[in-house]
């Protein structure tokens, strides 16, 4: 997935919603699987929680997804999801009178929203900025329970849990831990019901953005854009997680610039987002010569969102005229990202058929590592 991050990156996993986990145990105790996956979570959960208090107090964690890994291949399923969520509850619930942090997902996104709309809305000066950058990292997790899990014959069986640095955190330093393998025995009818859970989570492409993609994959030039490494300025040829970006990008006269970007495997945003413009007053801009964009910033790519493997779709746009583009910045799930709403998409694309003459477009199909 990908992840654009204008201003400052903030990685905030939240692995589940407390209330929704509650009522999936009530169903699955109808189905007799809730004993299974509780007592695997439980019995990895005590080896975590040992692992956990190697580390100092006040220390954050957020546990992400489990895999599924069939043949080297991860595979996010909703029997991992589950187990996840079930491993949250529990450390939650070990670890509720130390000081280690668990994050809970209740009431996060209504806080980043109020606070994202005080900082917005009022007047900005450096020490609403730092107040701002301070709630924020407060907000991060230092380390990623990470792990896998494989439905075998009559065993559902978890491992490669690891406790790992978030490279974004204020923690440096190697994974804390690496478990054991945990190893429980189900039955007939339990691994049925199991089954049916170990099935990838499917990706529905909505249809505006599934139009946009087939109507304009194949753009009408080839030298509006380059992908470039933040840091280097080098053109590459891939996306890789953890690795941030920039595009070069080359006006022709005075034009106005549109870059999208769009994942449709990214969990945390699976919509299209702008890397240019990212306010309304960007709208507003043309170029006469070569600009990296975003410009004094970069696009992320994030491992909490995205996962290797995919393909992320790119556009850059450069007009002559400007084109009617409508998009909000919003928090979602802590990341700062624009959103084209899947009508703005529509709207865009009649807005590009409608100036064909006037502007130049260039496709990337790119891979993410």
């Amino acid at each position: 997935m990908k992840n654009f991050v204008y201003f400052l990156v903030l990685i905030v996993f939240f692995s589940c919603n407390i209330q929704k986990s509650s009522g999936q145990f009530d169903v699955f105790k109808k189905k007799g699987t809730d004993e299974v996956i509780f007592k695997v979570s439980e019995e990895a959960s005590e080896k975590i929680v040992a692992d956990i208090k190697t580390l100092p107090q006040n220390t954050k964690f957020a546990v992400k997804f489990f895999f599924r890994n069939r043949g080297g291949n991860q595979e996010v399923t909703r029997l991992g999801e589950l187990l996840s969520q079930t491993i949250n509850l529990i450390l939650t619930n070990k670890l509720e009178k130390s000081s280690y942090i668990i994050f809970r997902p209740e009431g996060i996104d209504s806080i980043l929203d109020r606070e994202g709309a005080k900082t917005f809305l009022e007047s900005q000066d450096e020490s609403q900025n730092n107040r701002w950058i301070q709630f924020l990292m407060s907000k991060k997790p230092d380390y990623f329970i990470v792990g896998e899990y494989n439905l075998e014959s009559n065993y559902l069986i978890l491992k490669s849990i690891r406790i790992c640095v978030n490279p974004y955190g204020n923690k440096k330093g190697n994974d804390a831990a690496i478990s054991k393998l945990f190893k429980i025995k189900v039955s007939e009818e339990s691994r049925k019901k199991l089954k049916e859970l170990d099935e990838p989570i499917k990706e529905v492409i909505p249809l505006e953005y599934h139009t946009f993609v087939e109507n304009w994959k194949k753009g009408n030039s080839q030298n509006v854009f380059k992908l470039v490494d933040y840091s280097t300025k080098k053109e590459v040829d891939f996306l890789k997680i953890g690795k941030s970006y920039q595009l070069s990008v080359t006006p022709q006269g005075e034009e106005y610039i549109y870059a999208l970007f769009y994942d449709p495997k990214d969990k945390k945003m699976p919509y299209f987002t702008t890397i240019f413009p990212f306010s309304n007053k960007e709208l507003e801009k043309t170029f006469n010569k070569q600009v990296f964009l975003p410009e004094g910033a970069s696009f992320d790519m994030i491992a909490e969102s995205t996962e290797s493997g995919g393909y992320a779709h790119m556009w850059v746009i450069a007009s002559r005229v400007r084109l009617v583009l409508s998009f909000e910045q919003k928090i979602e799930n802590g990341y700062i990202s624009t959103k084209v709403t899947k009508e703005s998409c529509k709207i865009f694309s009649n807005e590009l058929s409608n100036n064909k003459k006037n502007i130049r477009i260039q496709y990337k199909s790119v891979r993410i590592h």
